[in-house]
């Protein structure tokens, strides 16, 4: 038969074109199969057959974390010998030809999304031909893939165990406070120049919109000066804290862009758990679905640091018949959460007085989920600022630097904007010490209190050998020789137990004179910890139990 004559319309034709059709049912499109000799097509037996596999990837999109390729894929019968290309097209206007591998019942080609020149496609309907040769016999089938931009719009994290967030100095100001309340949206990727059924999951150019990773500026939020309070609230990924083995709900706004920009117009979609999530609605996946699910595990088993990701999975099929089958890739959401030991305590309830993410994220660096328990944590807490703030104690008079006694001891504010800053140096006092202590151990659960020390019936009591922060042992922890102090701040849980940053006590049998043994003062007993600082023990009072104001 010459090129362009039509088939011969004889009834066997037609029997064995239907015969075919039965033995491929359920593919897209029943192949055409021609034995390029002058007496018809399909007229002799093993010519090679093709047909789309309907567990080929519906759809798929290039855009996301891992893909690489789709395995385009089509069933062969009496492929001994063959050859196999695909052609893809879109409107009949060619995209590309791919070459094909045969192995004995199917031809598979490897597809990046990409067109002949390189330029990834743009969602719409592709068609993929499967061309299969044999000398001069030859068969073909075509089937459908829709190419999208699926992913997350924005993801909200609840739960009782969630607790507010205060950013102490928004743009680098001082005193600029913005709180990251319990109840706001933690990670959004907002609208863009392009949008396609909400929001855009890519630039104008065709290239992908990067998910917001987890901010890591723990003074300031980001910034956005068009904004009405100069906060960004379109696109970001702001931290969380949570009581340390707290499950937590998501509340998840998914985004799927296609060419129409209503849905896809081949396949229906549906989304995938993450590990680490159940799904509590129907996975049934439209542009801006609102699907929640619940942690099946604490992502926050103790005080700590946790950057979580969410690798979010979609399937797609071609109609309520047909097979779910995964779209390659996934969409990844980072989500930066901090252990609590408990609900941050403090003395007054408002803001500054909230948990900043500067001091938790020191302290669960700090313990680095080695623990939840409050004793261990406030442990951490005396030996991180006696170790590693680079603090001093002011042996020129013991002054205090952060710390104002405005009426007295009973009322203690402490300057921590200022301190956060080391504004007024990296010198300091026990009132300082004590600020420093009890405020961090409020903002991670904590209840410590701060306690001053005096003799109940002079000006000052005598010390043993202790060593102030920042120096070694000595009898005096002052320039001028002077071995006692007029009052001394320490801070506690209400059992009367004692945590001082200020000073190392002599851990050794005989505190009064060398050698040393180093002994953090981290939970220490009353009276064991007065025994160790001063040989008046039994003539000095512990009073005052009061949180300190901060600002």
């Amino acid at each position: 038969m010459k090129s362009g004559a039509e088939p011969p319309r004889s009834s066997a034709w037609r029997a064995v074109a239907l015969a075919l059709a039965a033995s491929l049912a359920g593919c897209e499109d029943t192949p055409l199969v021609y034995s390029g000799a002058d007496d018809g097509w399909i007229g002799r037996a093993h010519m090679p057959e093709v047909a789309a596999d309907p567990a080929s990837p519906a759809a798929f999109d290039p855009h996301l974390d891992g893909f690489e390729a789709i395995e385009l894929r089509f069933a062969l019968a009496h492929a001994s010998g063959a050859r196999c290309t695909v052609e893809l097209s879109r409107g009949g206007v060619a995209l590309g030809v791919l070459p094909g591998t045969i192995d004995a019942s199917a031809c598979t080609a490897a597809w990046s999304g990409r067109d002949a020149g390189g330029a990834l496609v743009s969602p719409g309907i592709v068609d993929a031909t499967a061309i299969v040769t044999r000398g001069a016999d030859g068969a073909r089938a075509t089937m459908a893939v829709e190419v999208l931009r699926v992913g997350v719009a924005e993801v909200q994290l609840e739960g009782p165990g969630r607790a507010p967030l205060l950013y102490a100095a928004l743009d680098g100001l001082r005193y600029g406070y913005f709180e990251h309340a319990a109840t706001d949206v933690p990670w959004r990727l907002g609208p863009d120049v392009v949008e396609r059924g909400g929001v855009a999951l890519e630039h104008a150019d065709g290239t992908p919109r990067a998910p917001p990773a987890p901010w890591d500026d723990t003074a300031s939020p980001p910034l956005d000066g068009e904004s009405a309070d100069g906060v960004e609230h379109d696109t970001f990924s702001l931290p969380t804290a949570w009581i340390a083995g707290s499950t937590l709900e998501a509340a998840v706004r998914f985004s799927t862009a296609t060419a129409s920009g209503v849905g896809p117009a081949l396949v229906e979609l549906r989304v995938v758990a993450p590990d680490g999530l159940a799904l509590l609605d129907p996975p049934a996946l439209e542009d801006d679905a609102r699907l929640r699910f619940e942690s099946t595990r604490s992502p926050v088993p103790a005080v700590g640091r946790y950057d979580v990701a969410y690798g979010w999975r979609f399937e797609a099929r071609r109609g309520p018949s047909a097979p779910w089958t995964p779209i390659p890739g996934r969409f990844t959401t980072t989500h930066r959460l901090y252990g609590l030991v408990a609900a941050p305590t403090f003395g007054r309830p408002e803001v500054p007085h909230r948990a900043w993410v500067d001091v938790v994220d020191r302290v669960a660096g700090w313990v680095d989920g080695a623990s939840a328990d409050a004793d261990a944590v406030g442990a951490r807490i005396v030996e991180g600022i006696y170790y590693e703030l680079g603090l001093s104690y002011d042996r020129q008079s013991g002054a205090s630097h952060y710390t104002n006694h405005p009426g007295g001891f009973e009322r203690a504010t402490f300057e921590l904007s200022r301190f956060r800053d080391l504004a007024n140096g990296a010198v300091i006092n026990c009132s300082d010490a004590a600020s420093i202590v009890s405020t961090y151990a409020n903002m991670v659960g904590i209840d410590l209190r701060y306690h001053i020390i005096q003799h109940r019936t002079r000006t000052q009591f005598e010390l043993h050998y202790l060593a102030a922060i920042g120096f070694d042992f000595a009898a005096s922890p002052f320039l001028s020789g002077r071995s006692a102090f007029r009052y001394h701040a320490i801070v506690g849980p209400p059992d009367t137990r004692v945590l001082d940053a200020t000073l190392a006590l002599d851990g050794d049998t005989d505190p009064s004179r060398p050698p040393h043994e180093v002994l953090l003062v981290q939970g220490l007993a009353q009276a064991d910890y007065l025994a160790r600082l001063t040989p008046e023990a039994d003539q000095v009072r512990v009073w005052v139990d009061e949180k300190v104001t901060i600002r």
